[in-house]
């Protein structure tokens, strides 16, 4: 048995230093031939239409079509975010500019100090009027944005255009507008 174990191990051994003596070949270098574009066959004589084949002898080369305009980047939904959280910064920091006027603060407080729901209505809207007004005095280019809150809030306020009968006295059915 141990003659058996040392002769297959000796086989190893002449294998593995033989093979370790012969250069190991190495794979050809791939060409890559140049793209050729095949011509089409012309038939040389009169056309048998019984012999003629559906399919061509050499395909066309397909062509990608060409864009039409740049190559225009498609943002991710993280880079949206980061853009609108800037968008909605800007807006923030020009209100917080508009605010240091103390016209904005008199305004303020003295829609506060409003007994009747459409008083406070009329004069919210004129505070928040002149604010986006001065906003946009600040930054121009925001003033399609500054008009669509300008609307929304007029909204939420309430100021639509009520009749004088519906009159009622300040209740908790105006919006809190503190942090508007």
């Amino acid at each position: 048995m141990k003659l058996f174990v040392t002769l297959i191990a000796a086989l190893v051994l002449a294998n593995y230093f033989a093979s370790a003596q012969e250069p190991a070949p190495t794979p050809p270098a791939k060409e890559e031939p140049a793209q050729v574009a095949p011509e089409p066959v012309q038939p040389t004589g009169p056309v048998n239409p019984d012999t003629l084949s559906l399919i061509p002898e050499t395909p066309l080369p397909s062509t990608k079509p060409k864009s039409s305009g740049a190559d225009v980047k498609k943002k991710s939904s993280t880079e949206k975010a980061s853009d609108d959280l800037q968008a909605r910064v800007h807006v923030r920091d020009v209100k917080t500019r508009a605010l240091q006027d103390p016209k904005f603060a008199d305004q303020w407080a003295q829609a506060q100090k409003a007994t009747t729901t459409p008083a406070k209505r009329e004069l919210l809207t004129r505070y928040y009027n002149s604010l986006y007004d001065r906003m946009a005095a600040l930054d121009p280019k925001l003033k399609p944005q500054l008009d669509e809150l300008r609307q929304s809030l007029t909204w939420r306020i309430g100021a639509r255009g009520k009749k004088a009968a519906q009159q009622t006295t300040v209740s908790e059915e105006l919006p809190d507008t503190s942090d508007y």
